[in-house]
């Protein structure tokens, strides 16, 4: 929603006295907002991080009008702070920039953009919107002439093609608009930039999208971050050579990612209020590559809603158990003898304490808490919803396998004008324990998962329609900061016969229980 179209009533009718508002613009229209939340009592910050790194700026009487009206200033930069801080004795929060997870997304397949059409040989993207004063132009123009066979495309850059060699292409200005697709399909993200640019005035905005996107990234400056992985520090110009040759093996940078994202910059100015009821349980079968990434940035974001959290392994023999008894001791391990989601997360449950249940699969991480917020928020206000979760799917009544739609497949993953004005939406089929809450004492009040269902295939489904049965509705929000690499949980493939045959065979069964129940099986289309 931009500016013109929203009001200081409209808005503040929407908040409450525990909002915090974030300003990013030096716009004399934020004013009225900015003088409301003062008068309300509400806390503010003037984030402007690139603007506010400039004196010339702070000098500026828009400025001094802005920040009088402000909690704080928020920066991305220490050399910000010294004269900022003495300025009208306004407080000045120092936090790193980020990038967004759901615009720069590994698990996205973005279309390859009209402006690599018929260009062949490597292509490096150089992505520095609002950092060209910071471009070294002569290490450009070098390493430009010395790999001929590689395309430059300046994106975020307009003021500077003269003297450049002619494989430095000039993107337009709305390039930027699907500069996640420019970058997804490049070859690798350059970032030269001066060295005398301070350490200490945060990453290039393009070395935060090529590792969001796991591209390698090729740097003038030295940079030392443990989590970043794909990088390689090019001080002086040279050839680059075969990418596949400098880059042999492309690693992922979730922890990167979970650590710079901007939902988890923005959970640093406004953290939750700890409450410890939730009990998580998580299923693992054979995940020793992907329990750690999920137990770290559960715990790393999400520490203050979780009472407890509970593992259970489901026979594994790859020493994922032993990962979490040795890495995660604060972390309930149960053993499962067989592989069931049902037998398993049922065992899970007994093993917890919590007001509150969640479930999540072992290849789910995050980058912040607010979708627990989210989702307890939902549970604690509306009485008639049974559970609410993160993994919506439809029934498809052309189809006699009970397949169909999910939500990630969805235009905005389902978030309809209902979903974006309620804050949910309860017209679905069912949802998938990847991200599911629920109140203990509706889970007490069915029978819990089926155990039929094992190893996978409808458990999450039946349970659905039991809570359904209950006269309750089944929600879903694309409740924030929940990332997931599909199918690893289980091991399941879609595309296995064995799948296919588990799916069948499930489908059969599931259809017959509720056979009574054709309203439950709503279709996305209806």
């Amino acid at each position: 929603m931009s500016l013109s179209q929203l009001s200081v009533t409209k808005l503040f009718s929407l908040l409450s006295e525990r909002s915090v508002l974030l300003n990013f613009m030096l716009d004399l229209a934020v004013l009225p907002y900015l003088q409301y939340a003062q008068s309300r009592g509400l806390k503010s910050y003037l984030d402007t991080s690139a603007s506010l790194a400039d004196p010339r700026v702070v000098s500026t009487p828009l400025f001094k009008e802005l920040a009088s009206k402000v909690s704080a200033f928020c920066v991305s930069c220490t050399q910000a702070t010294s004269y900022l801080a003495a300025f009208n004795n306004t407080p000045v929060v120092c936090v790193p920039t980020a990038a967004s997870h759901t615009y720069f997304d590994i698990y996205q397949n973005y279309q390859v953009p009209s402006q690599y059409h018929g260009v062949s040989g490597t292509k490096a993207v150089i992505f520095a919107p609002g950092e060209e004063a910071s471009v070294d132009w002569p290490y450009v123009e070098r390493i430009a002439g010395m790999n001929p066979q590689v395309t430059f495309y300046l994106l975020g850059v307009f003021n500077r093609s003269e003297g450049l060699p002619n494989n430095v292409v000039t993107l337009p200005q709305e390039c930027l608009n699907n500069a996640n697709a420019l970058i997804a399909h490049s070859d690798f993200l350059l970032s030269p930039f001066l060295k005398t640019t301070p350490a200490n005035a945060g990453l290039p905005q393009g070395i935060y999208a090529g590792a969001f996107l796991n591209k390698p990234v090729i740097s003038s400056q030295a940079i030392d971050i443990p989590q970043l992985n794909n990088y390689l520090h090019l001080p002086d110009a040279e050839v680059v050579g075969d990418i596949n040759s400098r880059f042999p093996v492309v690693l992922k940078n979730d922890l990167f990612v979970s650590d710079n994202s901007w939902l988890a910059r923005l959970e640093s100015l406004v953290p939750a209020t700890p409450r410890n009821d939730l009990s998580v349980v998580i299923l693992i079968h054979n995940n020793a590559g992907i329990i750690a990434r999920c137990l770290e940035t559960l715990q790393k974001h999400c520490g203050a809603y979780i009472k407890e959290v509970i593992v259970v392994d489901n026979a594994s023999s790859d020493g994922g158990a032993e990962i979490v008894e040795q890495q995660f001791p604060g972390v309930k391990l149960v053993r499962n003898p067989e592989n069931g989601c049902s037998s398993g997360r049922n065992l899970g449950v007994t093993h917890a304490s919590g007001k509150y249940i969640t479930f999540f699969d072992s290849d789910q991480w995050f980058t912040g808490s607010s979708g627990f917020a989210e989702a307890l928020s939902i549970l604690e206000n509306r009485a008639s919803v049974g559970v609410i979760g993160w993994n919506a799917g439809w029934f498809d009544a052309t189809r006699t396998d009970l397949g169909g739609m999910i939500a990630d497949y969805c235009p905005n993953r389902a978030m309809n004008p209902v979903a974006i004005r309620e804050g949910y939406r309860s017209d679905i089929g069912f949802l998938g324990t990847s991200g599911f809450f629920m109140r203990r004492s509706v889970f007490d009040a069915i029978e819990g998962f089926d155990t039929y269902y094992d190893p996978t295939c409808f458990e999450d489904t039946d349970l659905c329609f039991q809570i359904r049965a209950l006269g309750m509705e089944v929600s879903f929000r694309d409740l924030s900061g929940i990332r997931h690499q599909p199918h690893q949980t289980t091991g399941a493939d879609s595309g296995s016969d064995r799948y296919k045959t588990l799916f069948l065979r499930n489908s059969t069964y599931f259809k017959e229980k509720w056979k009574h129940q054709p309203e439950f099986f709503v279709d996305y289309s209806a």
